[in-house]
């Protein structure tokens, strides 16, 4: 069986950052074979916020003026998880 994850997704970025959200994005990831990861697993500190095959996410509900850790790992067919890359600091805006 398939033991080994995914690479660890790079290039793990934010953008668009307001007083209440954040899109973060990465590249993909691959498997040992060369085929692409199935998946992502976004992380705010240690809860995992999203589980998506995309490489972009759009961060809701955040307080304004805070400081947020996100990290991001990737994910093989048979659930083998990458490291994560991070932590992608984020403060959102101040205004209200």
């Amino acid at each position: 069986t398939d033991l080994v994850p995914p690479s660890v997704p790079t290039n793990f970025t934010s953008s668009n950052i307001t007083n209440t959200g954040v899109t973060l994005s990465w590249l993909f990831s691959s498997n040992p074979d060369g085929t692409l990861a199935d998946g992502y697993k976004v992380y705010q500190g240690t809860t995992e916020i999203a589980n998506i095959t995309s490489t972009t996410y759009n961060v809701t509900g955040l307080t304004n003026g805070t400081l947020y850790k996100f990290f991001v790992s990737a994910y093989d067919a048979n659930g083998n998880e990458s490291a994560t890359n991070g932590p992608l600091n984020v403060t959102t805006s101040n205004t209200p």
